[in-house]
């Protein structure tokens, strides 16, 4: 079925004039429906003002296929569909990760050490003053317990980003 043919069928007996009152767009714009493709905002326009889906007027259209019509999006999950292992894990790569990136030891500098402080996330208290990053022992401390991490998580699952004040250069 063609774009024009869809028209036809859903408006029924419709003048051209009546589809563009209807849709708001000019007469014009109907008419160039029979030879020509039409503007994606143009067809989701018509397509609510006719009570029909979308995605069905988008196929009609030949903007998708009915294959990609049912193709879902694969959302970020949510941090409460992880279990506290993976969280700590998570924590754990991302401290080590800004570690090698930055050329900075967040475990043993001042202000780095401030920032764990902060998130309740430090490094086992076994008398070693450098500790090697295998031996961070993150699953020690119940991070998800700590005020900073339930704020922190409120905006997370949203895919919000932290609002951390900037650090002073």
């Amino acid at each position: 079925m063609t774009w024009w043919q869809y028209v036809l069928k859903t408006t029924g007996a419709a003048s051209q004039v009546e589809i563009a009152h209807k849709v708001g767009i000019s007469p014009a714009s109907i008419s160039r429906w029979k030879d020509s493709a039409p503007k994606p905002e143009n067809v989701a326009a018509f397509a609510r003002s006719y009570n029909r889906p979308v995605l069905e007027a988008f196929i009609s259209a030949g903007f998708l296929t009915a294959d990609e019509a049912a193709e879902r999006p694969v959302g970020r999950p949510s941090i409460d569909s992880f279990s506290i292992e993976e969280l700590l894990a998570e924590v754990n790569n991302r401290v080590h990760n800004l570690m090698e990136n930055t050329g900075r030891d967040y475990f043993n500098e001042d202000e780095g050490r401030a920032v764990l402080e902060r998130a309740q996330i430090l490094p086992r208290d076994d008398g070693v003053d450098s500790a090697p990053p295998d031996s961070f022992d993150l699953a020690a401390h119940p991070v998800t317990d700590s005020p900073s991490m339930r704020e922190h998580s409120n905006g997370l699952d949203r895919g919000e980003e932290s609002q951390e004040p900037p650090e002073d250069e």
